[in-house]
């Protein structure tokens, strides 16, 4: 194994306890059933790149399925950052 395809997995692996932690702090969350659902795919994904097991399919469904996910939370009017 490369020692670049090794430092991607490692990040991989990283990313995934990252997004686990991500999912637990959810809890308390007013509508935390999605953001936990997001999250816990996420953190699978990264678990089966880590053990090269993702198949290219699967990235570009969840892609499609996270850009759908992100015009359906996008707010109707932008009312700027305050």
């Amino acid at each position: 194994m490369s020692g670049k395809r090794k430092t991607v997995r490692i990040i991989a692996l990283i990313f995934a306890l990252l997004f686990s932690c991500a999912a637990i702090l959810q809890y308390n969350d007013p509508d935390p059933f999605i953001w936990i659902l997001f999250y816990c795919t996420a953190a699978i994904s990264c678990f089966l790149f880590f053990a090269n097991r993702f198949p290219f399919i699967l990235g570009i469904l969840l892609g499609l399925i996270y850009f759908g996910g992100a015009v359906w939370v996008w707010p109707a009017k932008f009312e700027g950052v305050s």
